[in-house]
Parts: C-alpha cells; sequence; structure tokens
C-alpha cells in the first residue's frame, strides 16, 4: 500500500505526491472496489427510486407562423388623427374641448384611417400598444370602465 500525503508545505496541495502519480485509489469505507450494492443496508440489490412522473399529452398551440409587418408610425398617426377627426373635435382643441372616446371607437374607426395594405396585419395588441406611446408623447389619459370591457382615452 501506498503511503500517501498530498499536503504540501504550508497546507498548500502537492499535486506531485506518489498517490497522484501512481493513479491510487484508496478503499472508501473499507469497500475495496467490489459491488456497490453488496453493502446495502435494506438487503436488497434494488434501488428505491420515486415512479417515473405520468406524461402529459402533447397540445398543439395554434401562433402565427409568418411575422408580421408593420409600419408603427402609420397606425399611430392613424389613431391620432382619429381622435381628432372626432366630430367634436380638431388637434388645436383635443385639449381644450376634453374630448374623450372609446377603445372600441377607435378600433371601429380605423378602416377609414389606416391603408388598405396596412389593415391585415393590424391587432387590437398592436393598437393598444400604440395608444400607449401616444398617450406617453401627447399627455392622454387612458382609464378603465369600471367593468374592464373598455378604455377611455381623454386629453389630460
Amino acid at each position: 500500500m501506498v503511503s500517501c500525503c498530498a499536503a504540501g508545505i504550508d497546507g498548500v496541495y502537492d499535486y506531485d505526491n506518489d498517490c497522484d502519480n501512481e493513479n491510487f485509489c484508496p478503499a472508501v469505507n473499507g469497500m475495496d472496489g467490489g459491488d456497490a450494492f453488496e453493502d446495502n443496508p435494506y438487503g436488497d440489490t434494488q434501488l428505491n427510486l420515486v415512479d417515473e412522473p405520468e406524461m402529459v399529452s402533447k397540445v398543439d398551440i395554434k401562433y402565427a407562423t409568418v411575422a408580421k409587418k408593420l409600419d408603427v408610425r402609420i397606425l399611430k398617426n392613424s389613431i391620432w388623427d382619429d381622435l381628432c377627426d372626432s366630430e367634436e373635435a380638431t388637434e388645436k382643441n383635443v385639449r381644450e374641448e376634453g374630448v374623450e372616446r372609446s377603445l372600441q371607437e377607435v378600433v371601429q374607426d380605423l378602416p377609414r384611417h389606416v391603408p388598405k395594405t396596412e389593415m391585415p396585419d393590424v391587432s387590437i395588441s398592436y393598437v393598444f400598444i400604440c395608444l400607449l406611446h401616444l398617450a406617453n408623447e401627447k399627455n392622454l389619459k387612458v382609464t378603465g370602465s369600471e367593468d374592464l370591457s373598455d378604455l377611455t382615452i381623454a386629453a389630460e
């Protein structure tokens, strides 16, 4: 049996010790390299593992396979034009008159303002994002109805 002392000078590991150089592997807890299941305290040679979890069936999720290409600047300008184009408002007096529009009204009026080539790619998500941008840029106030069925857009 080889005598190993891996601690070198000042407690630093000595990589040139005899055990490392001779590929020595000492017996761990009395094991002499035999079968790991020989000394099993449970008496059997099988591992008691947790059962495999039940597999969930595959669910096909429909998602867009083609990216939408939409000019957000055109959509924002169209929404702003729609807010200013209502019967009681112009761009000058949107803030003076305190004009209010609902999101549903804006969405219904979009086909009049958005070019026909852009309209197939317009979704409620895009309209909402552009509306938030406009609210930030033009100091508009966006509030939800009590039942959260619609939003109201108004000048602050």
